[in-house]
This record gives C-alpha cells, sequence and structure tokens, in this order.
C-alpha cells in the first residue's frame, strides 16, 4: 500500500458519509440468526454493506479520485519494477488486480493496492531478478497473510517497535536512493548490492553519459518544485485572484499528477534530441517492454507453479515418491512385516495403557490410526507409530489419568505444536538434548516404570503412582502380596526373557547356504516364536485365568477394569467439558496440562527421530527431520479424533519391522489392520487377561532401556559429561521435566564452561615456554590464556620467549585482539617475547589489522631461537 496514495485518496473523498463504516460492527451479538449471518458477510465482504446504498454523488468522487491515482501510480509503477529488478510491465502487472479485489473485501475507503518502493526492494532481495521467483513469492506472501487473517494474528506486528519501522524504512530509503544513483548517471554493469553498489559507482564516476545526467537533474529539480507548489498556502498571499478555487484546483492537480507528467515530457524530450541527433544510444532507455494484458497462465504460471507443486507434494506426501514403483515382491514384504508388527503391538498397547493409568482399550485406540498416516506422510520405512513405554509414562505423569478427556486433550495440543515446529523447520531443537541427557533421562525412565509395574506383578492394590511413594508403599504393603499374581508375573517374566534370548541364538541368526528346508523351517520357527514372545505369553495367560474364571474362581488373579468393547468413536476432541456441575475451559485443561504441553512433543519427536535416523543409516536412506515433525505431529492431532494418547516411534517394534524385510511404509496398513481386528473381534476376551502379565511384559521390555553401558564408554572418554547423565537421571525420579532441564541447563553450563575456560596445556621447551590453546577463543576466554601467559613470565629463571600454539582457534573478535595487544606490552616491558604459532589465515589478518607485528606470527622455530639469541647479546652487552 502507498502512503501517498492512501493521503491522496483521503484528500479527495473525505467525509463521504456513505463509506464512513466500521468493520467491526460485525463483532456485535444479534439474537437473530439472520442478522447474525447478514452481520457476518458484512465484516468479511464489505461491499456488501456500502453496495446497496451506492449513489450517483459517490460515483462521481470515486471516478474524480481513481483517475487522479492512476495518474500517479503508472509512471510509479515502472520506476518501482526496476527497483525490483524486473522488466518493467511487471510493475504496471502488479498495479491493477488489488484495487478490483480490494474494492471487495477492503475494509478502508482510501487505502490503494499496488507496487511500493520498499516492497520492491525486498522483491529485488530475494526473488534476485527472477520473474518466476517473484510470481512464486507473491503466491507464498499471499497463502501465508491469509493464514494470518484466518488465525486473527495481525497482533504478532505489535511486537515490531516503531523505532524499529522507523530505522528499516530510513535504511530502506538510503538503500534505494542509492540505488537509483547508477541510472541517473548513465552507468551500467554497477552491483546491486549496497556497498558494491556505492563502490562500483563512485570508481565509475569518470563513464558518467552527460545526457542522462542532464535530464536526471531537470527531472529531480521539476518534481520538487512541483511537489512544493502543492503545499503553497495561497491564502497567506494578497495578491490571489478571485478565480482562486479554479487556480488551486488546477495547481493541485498539475502537482498530484506531476509523475506522469515528468515522465511524459522525459519521453518527449528524448524522442526529439534523438531524432535531431540521428543516434539512439544519447540516453540510456528503458529495455523493451512487452506490451497487451498479462495472460491468466502463461509462461511463468506454465514452468514454475507445475514445478513447484510437484516438489511441494514429493515433500509433504513422501508416499508419491514411493507409490509409483510398488511391485507384488513389495506387498508381500510388507504384508509378513505388518502382521509380525501386528502380534507385537496389540499385547503391548494393552500393556501399555495400563502403564498410562487408562482403561486398557485406549492402548489399542492409539495402535492403528498413526501407522496409516505414517505411510502417507512419514519418510522412513521401517518406523512403526504407536504407544510406547517412554510415552505411555508422560502421559502418567501430565495427562490426569482419572479422565481420559484431558489424556485425548493433550493428544491434539501435542499434535499442533509438533506440526507447527515441521512447517517452522524447528527440528534443530532437539540439537540440544546431548546424548548423556537421553540415556540419564531413558534409564530413569525404566527404572520408574519398571518400578510402578512391581506392585502389579505383586497384586497390590491402592499404591500411589509418584515415584517415591510407589517405592515405599509397594515394600510397606510387600506382606498382602497375593500369591497367585507373583507367581504368574515372575514365570512371565521368565518366558518372556527366554524366548528373547533364544532369538538372538547366533544358530537363529546365521544363514547357511547348506541348511535343508527343514532346517531352514525350523529357524523361521523358533524366530517367530522369539519374536511373537508377548501375544503368546498374554494368549497363554489368558486363556489360564479364564479357566479359572469360568470355574468359579474369578479372584484368583486380578484382572482389569471393564474392558468397553468395540472400535473407538470419532469424535472431535473435548477440549472443554461438564465435571460434575462444573464446566472446565480450554484454558483450565491447558493450564491443568502445564509443562507436559513442552515436554510431552519433544520427548516424542527426540525419540522418533533418533529411532529413524539410526535405522536410515543401517539400512542406507534418509529421512528428513521437519517432515517427521509433520508426520508425528498429523498422527497426534488426528488421533485425537479416536481418543488416541500421544504416540510415537517404538524402537522394539521398529527393529521387528526392520529384521521382517519391509519394503515400504505401506507395512504398517497390516498392523493397523491387525489393531483394528482386535479392536472389532477379540475385545470380549481381553477382560481375562491378568493384570500380573501384562506388568510382567513391561518390565522385561523396559529392562534392556536401561543404558549401564554407557557409563563405561563416556568415562573413557570425557568424564565430565557423566555429570548431566547423573544429574537427569536422578532428577527424573523427582519430577520428569526438572530431570530433563537440569540436565540440559548442566550441559549447556559445561559447554559454557569450555568455551570461557579453554584448556592451555604448557610444555618446556628449553629456550621457551609452549602455551597451547586446546579450544576457540573468543572475548570471556581471552582473559584465561592471558592469565597463563602472566604464570609463565612469572617462573624463575623468566624464560625469554613464550609461544602460543592457536593452531586449533577458527576466528576471533576486538575484544580478543585488544586483550592480546595489552599481554603484549606487559611482556614486552619484562623482556619476554611472544610468538604466535600456528595462526589461521583469517585470524591473523584480523590480528595484523588490529596492530599485533606480523613478525611475531606464524614464524618458524628457528626464527625464535635466533630472535632468543640476539636478545641475551643485547642483554650482556
Amino acid at each position: 500500500m502507498s502512503g501517498r496514495n492512501q493521503s491522496l485518496s483521503k484528500e479527495i473523498s473525505a467525509s463521504t458519509p456513505l463509506l464512513s463504516y466500521n468493520i467491526e460492527d460485525g463483532d456485535s451479538k444479534y439474537s437473530s440468526h439472520r442478522e447474525a449471518a447478514k452481520n457476518c458477510l458484512h465484516k468479511y465482504v464489505p461491499i456488501t454493506y456500502w453496495l446497496p446504498k451506492y449513489s450517483l454523488d459517490s460515483l462521481l468522487r470515486d471516478i474524480i479520485a481513481g483517475v487522479t491515482v492512476g495518474l500517479m501510480v503508472v509512471p510509479q509503477g515502472l520506476a518501482y519494477a526496476t527497483i525490483a529488478n524486473l522488466p518493467v510491465q511487471y510493475g504496471l502487472y502488479s498495479a491493477y488486480l488489488g484495487c478490483f479485489v480490494y474494492c471487495i473485501l477492503g475494509g478502508s475507503k482510501d487505502v490503494t493496492l499496488g507496487p511500493t518502493a520498499i516492497m520492491s526492494l525486498m522483491v529485488n532481495r530475494f526473488a534476485k531478478g527472477e520473474a518466476l521467483h517473484a510470481i512464486a513469492l507473491t503466491l507464498y506472501c499471499g497463502i501465508i497473510q491469509c493464514l494470518l487473517g484466518t488465525l486473527r494474528l495481525g497482533f504478532l506486528v505489535r511486537f515490531i517497535s516503531l523505532p524499529v519501522i522507523s530505522g528499516f524504512v530510513s535504511a530502506a530509503a538510503v538503500t534505494i536512493g542509492f540505488g537509483q544513483v547508477k541510472s541517473l548517471l548513465g552507468l551500467k554493469k554497477i552491483p546491486r548490492d549496497f556497498f558494491d553498489n556505492v563502490i562500483k559507482t563512485f570508481q565509475h564516476m569518470k563513464e558518467t553519459n552527460p545526457w542522462d545526467l542532464l535530464l536526471g537533474f531537470c527531472c529531480i529539480v521539476v518534481l520538487f518544485l512541483l511537489k512544493k507548489l502543492n503545499r503553497t498556502k495561497w491564502e497567506e498571499y494578497e495578491y490571489v485572484p478571485k478565480w482562486q478555487r479554479a487556480c488551486r484546483k488546477f495547481l493541485w492537480l498539475l502537482s498530484t499528477g506531476r509523475n506522469a507528467l515528468v515522465v511524459v515530457l522525459a519521453a518527449s524530450v528524448v524522442i526529439a534530441v534523438e531524432s535531431v541527433n540521428g543516434k539512439s544510444d544519447t540516453f540510456t532507455l528503458t529495455e523493451k517492454v512487452v506490451g497487451g494484458i498479462p495472460a491468466l497462465k502463461g509462461k511463468c504460471l506454465k514452468q514454475c507453479y507445475p514445478k513447484v507443486a510437484k516438489d511441494f507434494v514429493k515433500k509433504r506426501f513422501p508416499i508419491t515418491s514411493w507409490l509409483p514403483e510398488y511391485t507384488l515382491r513389495t506387498l508381500q514384504c510388507d504384508l509378513i512385516a505388518g502382521l509380525t508388527v501386528g502380534l507385537m503391538v496389540v499385547p503391548q498397547g494393552l500393556a501399555y495403557a495400563q502403564l498410562a493409568g487408562l482403561p486398557q482399550q485406549f492402548g489399542l485406540y492409539s495402535a492403528f490410526l498413526g501407522c496409516f498416516l505414517y505411510c502417507v506422510f512419514g519418510t522412513s520405512k521401517d518406523i512403526t507409530l504407536g504407544p510406547t513405554a517412554i510415552m505411555s509414562l508422560m502421559v502418567s505423569s501430565y495427562g490426569m489419568p482419572e479422565d481420559p478427556r484431558y489424556t485425548v486433550a493433550l493428544t491434539f495440543f501435542s499434535g499442533i505444536i509438533l506440526l507447527a515446529m515441521g512447517f517452522l523447520r524447528l527440528g534443530f531443537v532437539v540439537n540440544f538434548i546431548s546424548i548423556p541427557i537421553v540415556s540419564g533421562f531413558t534409564s530413569s525412565a525404566a527404572v520408574i516404570i519398571a518400578f510402578s509395574q512391581l506392585k502389579d506383578v505383586l497384586g497390590l492394590k491402592n499404591i500411589p503412582r509418584p515415584f517415591a511413594q510407589n517405592v515405599y508403599y509397594t515394600f510397606k504393603n510387600i506382606g498382602q502380596t497375593r500369591k497367585w499374581d507373583i507367581t504368574l508375573g515372575v514365570i512371565c517374566v521368565l518366558v518372556l526373557v527366554a524366548l528373547r534370548k533364544i532369538g538372538r541364538l547366533q544358530w537363529v541368526k546365521q544363514k547357511d547356504s547348506s541348511d535343508s528346508r527343514w532346517m531352514i523351517v525350523a529357524k523361521k520357527t523358533v524366530w517367530l516364536t522369539s519374536i511373537s514372545r508377548n501375544a503368546l505369553t498374554i494368549l497363554v495367560a489368558a486363556l489360564v485365568s479364564a479357566f479359572f474364571y469360568t470355574h468359579g474362581h474369578k479372584d484368583i488373579f486380578t484382572l482389569p477394569r471393564q474392558f468397553e468393547p468395540g472400535l473407538p468413536p470419532i469424535k472431535v476432541p473435548a477440549l472443554s467439558f461438564q465435571v460434575g456441575n462444573t464446566t472446565v475451559s480450554a484454558q483450565k485443561v491447558l493450564s491443568d496440562l502445564g509443562p507436559g504441553l513442552v515436554v510431552v512433543p519433544l520427548i516424542g519427536f527426540l525419540e522418533s527421530i533418533a529411532i529413524a535416523k539410526a535405522f536410515a543409516r543401517k539400512n542406507g536412506y534418509s529421512v528428513d527431520a521437519s517432515q517427521e515433525l509433520i508426520a508425528l505431529g498429523i498422527a497426534n492431532c488426528l488421533g485425537s479424533f479416536v481418543s488416541s494418547y500421544p504416540v510415537t516411534g517404538s524402537f522394539s517394534r521398529t527393529a521387528v519391522n526392520a529384521q521382517s524385510g519391509v519394503a515400504t511404509p505401506a507395512g504398517g496398513i497390516f498392523t493397523g489392520a491387525v489393531v483394528l481386528l482386535a479392536l472389532g473381534v477379540l475385545t470380549p476376551s481381553f477382560k481375562y487377561i491378568p493384570k500380573a502379565s501384562l506388568a510382567a511384559l513391561i518390565m522385561s521390555s523396559v529392562v534392556t532401556m536401561i543404558e549401564y553401558h554407557i557409563v563405561p564408554n563416556i568415562w573413557k572418554v570425557r568424564r565430565l559429561d557423566l555429570v548431566p547423565l547423573a544429574v537427569t537421571f536422578f532428577g527424573c525420579f523427582y519430577d520428569i521435566e526438572i530431570g530433563i532441564l537440569t540436565g540440559i541447563g548442566v550441559a549447556l553450563c559445561i559447554l559454557l564452561y569450555r568455551t570461557v575456560w579453554p584448556e592451555v596445556i604448557k610444555t618446556n621447551c628449553g629456550n621457551y615456554v609452549l602455551l597451547k590453546v586446546q579450544g576457540n577463543l573468543n572475548y570471556p576466554g581471552v582473559e584465561h590464556v592471558n592469565n597463563e601467559i602472566q604464570k609463565a613470565s612469572q617462573t624463575d629463571p623468566h624464560p625469554p620467549a613464550i609461544v602460543v600454539d592457536l593452531s586449533v582457534v577458527t576466528s576471533i573478535d576486538f575484544s580478543v585482539t585488544q586483550a592480546l595487544l595489552t599481554v603484549l606490552e606487559e611482556m614486552k616491558n619484562k623482556s619476554i617475547l611472544v610468538f604466535f604459532f600456528g595462526v589461521q589465515d583469517d585470524v591473523r589478518n584480523m590480528m595484523i589489522r588490529s596492530g599485533i607485528d606480523s613478525e611475531i606470527i606464524n614464524q618458524g622455530e628457528q626464527c625464535v631461537v635466533d630472535r632468543i639469541n640476539s636478545l641475551e647479546v643485547v642483554s650482556q652487552n
């Protein structure tokens, strides 16, 4: 929007009562639905408000204003296109459609849309003179502005203060002004970058075209005079004639149309001069302009949009990359892998729901939709989404298990946050969580999960969920252990561990070409039995429980609460709901979920992307972290519509998926189908599954998550990294988010310590002392290096020279150079030479520019010895 055009339009049609209305009137409440709909239409399509009242007087005013502004925008459009580094016709292409659209949808009677100097500068900066890029930029800007308007995010501009706007506008004006000096002087091949523009303009000043300079100077003078003419207050002069009204109108129109007038006069002068001289190169002219109205579907659309759309679809819908190459062989691989993983996820879903403190059907509700959606949006062929032990623990901590509606709301908001992170490409935030922190959290979570399931193995009831209370009351009530529950639980643990060990035997993994068909079948059977150990164990436990239950022993095992059969209802997640006679608002739900809104999506993404990258490296393909965020966000957001709790990638199921030979993400379709089949057919039988068997399944699964093997490895490499691991591990026992945040804080402090306090290794080399800086050097750390130089100079006897090895230093700043100059002066007063070895070129140049003698930088050892000897000779004389 042009500020001058806006002021001009106000001056012409100000005080028009018809168009002076308030768009926000639509916010009023009407008792009638018809009035509310009418008000909404007036708000979002404002032309429906004023058009029925349009009169002939309004038409005359608008014609005068529109034609007057049109005389301004034509020359402005041509000029602004040159600022944008585009063919001049694009300035006119940009100047008309916005006027028509704003007439229908705009809320101000004064504003006119079109090209401006600042927007032209922005286009020049980002489109780099490519018309196709400029058109694509226009499209994306429009989409983003529509989204901002729909989401009512206009308040974001309030965070840009007036000084910031003033600074930007002023800098843009200077940049634009200098950018046009080359055209004023008739110079060619001047770069568009500001500093290069200024330098090259002055360097080529002697190549100035006098005709261009003369014409440009005359145009500036005429434009300035005509502009001042409009600001003259004629009533101050006594000689104004009686026909002053007509005179004022004529002068005002002359001043307003000064741009068009000057352009026409300049074009006439050029034609006249060149016709007299008979030359066509007297003035620097605009390139050939393409005539006619731009086609709605032309070259730009044909070349740009289909390619952009194709790339966008491939990037955001990865299924389009592999589906055209899908074969019957690929289908067979995906079918086998999907069914195998399905046999795992059903018992795991039941067990993890118990861990989350939810009815067991919620584990299966969470296990199918993510598989279907990831097939469309995911970039890893191996990973499978669904409930996991870690996410179940998160739900237990933040989701208020006594009311599943909180958990479903947590799923929805987690999906929204993950989607936002994906579109904003914020996947890098997980890089701040180091491996020791992840290891400490995972190990701590495994211990917490195992202890939380101990009560179900023992058959204890009414045990609190917080870790410390759980441990205390479990051991306090150990005398109430139910013998049948503990017997079944221990047997299930032993069977699960034994089957897992059998599946890892070298005999089973080894493939020998000499194996007979029966041997191959035997190995496959053992492997499949090991993989399906969860389903087999739960099946046998349920059969035993059902046998006793149907024979009158209903209380021999602790069974889960009533299982709701059937498929989950599809409904919008309740973000506000009734609890008794109290209405829980969405704000209250968000407040109750608290830090879980941040911790749950971050931990979910961290777990999922770590698994995806690990298997991508192993199997030779790549994953897109931002697209993984989007896939995970969609799975959680839409999963909340089927009562899912937060899901992420499962390491155990992903490993089995890869071992089963999955070829594409389509394996998830068959996994999800198995879960749906279980929900539709098997749910009446789930009530017989003892809680002890599910607890045993969880305990046997999480015991492998305790990463004790990483401790000796860290000890060998860098012992200090054990500190964030230990802080995270023990902190999570108190509170999960406190443990994670404390661990991150400690890790950042260690990182900052390495920056502020770089290690300096001191070595005595006979004639000199060598100080080797073991880290980068910046203004917080240079003081430490100076102190080491001071200490080296204070030894008795004083060393003749000190050599500082800066071979690992890649950059320095002004503060570093000043500190080095200070210590060099001190050493000079003590008659101690200081040399710098291994200095990289960029660092060396900065040191020399700051005033450090180049003769003490990167000199050889022999040179140092010679300088020391010469210093000793001088001192002896």
